[in-house]
């Protein structure tokens, strides 16, 4: 546990911390050796002995810091999304998200308000390649976090969902592609959240999934592209092909990618309530 006022230190705790210096300003866990603690004012009486993981020295003195604040500073040492574990929830790929959450209306508004095919297709492209963006600036940046993990799909998930919904009524798509990637998306939707209530660790999205959601977002705006009327019949019709070329394998892609959530969640389902059990019984052996 680090001082709030001090956290350019990096480690926790821990006998390979290379900034460990007598009277550092850092806090200690139950397992390490005393340490002096001082203040940050030189003035003030200086703290010795050990400061549980729950407190921080705060302008000199131990103040107790609350889990949730914790969680928002440090990342947790294990990612169970059954325990619910939450870290760094302020970091621009999260902001991306959310911003990508926001314009869903948007897109319902130019599609069935304005009935404007051409630019509800543009802003499900860039609200579709956004994803990418924020998974880039995560890993490129050291932005990466449990909660990003768990946030960022879901979004994937309500956008992809209210998109098909709204191309059905407006009739842009093939009804039996639209339906069966709807139903597609409500079932593992609905599998995932059954898994994590029951404690099912966090179940990272595969390969044929996110190469399954790329062609997808390519698939619907090339429909809505071949439904626009400022456009020529060629135009349209080479949208249209696009389309196809994108949704069948996509929508292949996509069951195999359903198929295996089912497979995985299982053994996500046992792991989480192992590592739960283990967590408990280390408690209480304490």
């Amino acid at each position: 546990m680090v001082d709030l006022l001090c956290r350019h230190h990096e480690n926790m705790a821990g006998p390979d911390r290379r900034d460990r210096k007598k009277c550092d300003n850092v806090g200690v866990t139950p397992n390490e050796t005393t340490w002096d603690l001082a203040a940050d004012n030189p003035g003030k009486d200086r703290w010795f002995g050990l400061v549980p993981a729950h407190m921080a020295i705060v302008e000199g003195y131990p103040v107790i810091v609350s889990r949730s604040d914790r969680h928002l500073i440090y990342k947790p040492e294990t990612e169970g999304l059954g325990a619910m574990e939450i870290d760094r929830i302020w970091t621009i790929p999260n902001l991306i998200t959310t911003i990508r959450l926001l314009c869903i209306p948007l897109f319902v508004y130019l599609l069935l308000g304005r009935d404007s095919h051409g630019w509800a297709a543009v802003m499900l492209t860039v609200l579709g390649s956004t994803d990418w963006v924020d998974g880039y600036i995560a890993r490129r940046f050291d932005q990466s976090s449990t909660f990003g993990a768990i946030y960022d799909p879901t979004v994937d998930r309500a956008l992809l969902t209210v998109a098909i919904v709204s191309i059905i009524i407006d009739g842009s798509a093939p009804l039996w592609f639209s339906v069966t990637m709807l139903v597609r998306e409500v079932v593992v939707s609905a599998f995932v959240v059954a898994i994590t209530v029951l404690g099912a660790k966090r179940m990272d999205v595969t390969w044929w999934g996110k190469v399954s959601t790329f062609l997808n977002m390519g698939a619907f705006p090339a429909f809505l592209f071949a439904n626009e009327s400022s456009f020529s019949d060629t135009t349209q019709d080479v949208f249209l092909v696009l389309a196809y070329l994108a949704a069948i394998p996509g929508l292949a892609l996509a069951l195999v990618a359903a198929v295996q959530y089912f497979w995985r969640g299982r053994t996500a389902l046992s792991e989480g309530r192992a590592e739960r059990e283990l967590a408990t019984t280390n408690e209480e052996s304490m």
